[in-house]
């Protein structure tokens, strides 16, 4: 099994705050990787799955695993207030994630087109996203 650090630095001066190793606990490789607007939660893309990270007590600990069972998620994005996380898959497909108090649940699965979604962005708003497709496309969604 390959060792997978997640790390975080102190922005500063640099220094490491925290090192924990996900591969051992999750298996698989890390495709994407976005950190709140506030700093408090990292979200990773690994294989079928989204897994949440957050700081509790000056301590990272891993709080949830989001699974998406069609195909690989290539690209994961936190919405600028932090409430909600779009994945993007290899298939063409995504889905916006809303927090509801600590739980994550779906809310939305999109079907964006025929190749890989190799990116999503929010706008600075949150009511649209932006998917850079496999055939050479961006496109937008409201919701």
């Amino acid at each position: 099994m390959m060792n997978l650090l997640l790390e975080v630095f102190n922005s500063g001066n640099g220094s490491l705050i925290k090192a924990v190793d996900v591969g051992e606990a999750l298996g698989g490789l890390a495709r994407s990787i976005s950190c709140s607007a506030d700093g408090r939660m990292v979200a990773m893309a690994m294989n079928k799955n989204v897994h949440v990270w957050g700081w509790y007590k000056d301590d990272l600990h891993h709080q949830h695993s989001l699974h998406w069972p069609k195909s690989p998620i290539l690209r994961v994005c936190f919405s600028a207030g932090s409430e909600m996380l779009i994945s993007a898959s290899q298939d063409g497909s995504a889905m916006l994630w809303r927090k509801h108090g600590s739980k994550w649940s779906k809310q939305q699965s999109y079907h964006i087109g025929a190749g890989a979604i190799y990116c999503a962005l929010f706008s600075s708003d949150s009511n649209q996203i932006a998917f850079a497709c496999e055939d050479a496309t961006v496109r937008i969604q409201n919701f």
